[in-house]
């Protein structure tokens, strides 16, 4: 169990840590799981979702998940009497870089990169990104299906692809959180973490092209605080670790959908027909 002491902090390590020996040590656990107690996703229909270099998932569930694709994590959360269900996108931040890189923009700040993504409208002039460039095995897709990018026509810019890519992550994460509602598990709360949860468009298009509102965390380090959570809780027995994650959880701000929502709604609606379309 999370909160069951593994053992204490050995003297040598203590003394080479300047700490005192016998510190309660916690078993190990897994970086998203402390990253959603890090978060605050400690309730079923909490879904975290961390926006890194892949863009993983995980879903709290009242009782055992179905898994939705073959690489599904299921185990037991934290927090006890509830199940996480872990899916990774497995390109995300690194699809990102991709066009960012390619594009000549590696030396971009976050908020240049930012400008140059706003200064499109949604739907990136027509231009559609499929987010697969890295190999992925799923048993709805065919064999070697591979990432695309549609309908370039000579208007578009860097700013179109740019926007293109986001708006393509953002549309496969719809369809990996209808692939959760179809198992089985509640949607009610979307909580973004991670570097891209910082960008002032990225959370804004997600919310969009999901309809949803998207909780934001402000502070990137979400494992490190939930590690911090789970070393408390093995010392104050009588909070839950629901309790202490409610009191420690990393600050958020909440992006509701905007004008782009029905854009947003048609972007999903044609990825999910296109190309998503169940098989």
């Amino acid at each position: 169990d999370a909160r069951e002491r593994a053992g204490g902090l050995l003297p040598d390590v203590a003394k080479a840590l300047g700490l005192p020996a016998g510190i309660p040590v916690g078993p190990a656990v897994h970086d998203q799981y402390a990253a959603a107690i890090g978060c605050g996703a400690t309730s079923a229909g909490d879904v975290m979702f961390g926006a890194g270099t892949a863009w993983v998932l995980l879903a709290v569930s009242g009782r055992m998940p179905r898994p939705v694709e073959p690489w599904s994590l299921i185990g037991p959360h934290p927090v006890p009497g509830h199940f996480g269900l872990m899916v990774s996108l497995g390109n995300g931040g690194s699809s990102f870089a991709w066009a960012r890189d390619t594009l000549g923009l590696t030396e971009a700040g976050g908020a240049e990169l930012d400008r140059l993504i706003a200064s499109v409208p949604p739907g990136s002039g027509g231009l559609r990104f499929r987010p697969l460039l890295a190999p992925i095995t799923s048993v709805r897709l065919p064999p070697g299906t591979a990432g695309r990018l549609d309908g370039i026509q000579l208007h578009h810019s860097r700013a179109h692809v740019m926007r293109s890519v986001v708006e393509g992550l953002a549309c496969e994460l719809g369809w990996s959180l209808r692939e959760m509602r179809r198992s089985g598990v509640g949607v009610d709360r979307l909580v973004m973490s991670g570097k891209a949860a910082g960008s002032a468009v990225t959370p804004a298009i997600v919310a969009d092209v999901l309809g949803v509102p998207v909780d934001t965390v402000l502070q990137p380090e979400t494992s490190a605080i939930g590690a911090a959570i789970l070393g408390r809780s093995l010392v104050e027995q009588t909070s839950t670790l629901a309790e202490l994650a409610a009191g420690m959880r990393s600050p958020t701000r909440r992006i509701e959908p905007s004008d782009g929502r029905q854009a947003g709604a048609r972007l999903l609606e044609g990825y999910l027909k296109e190309f998503r379309h169940g098989r």
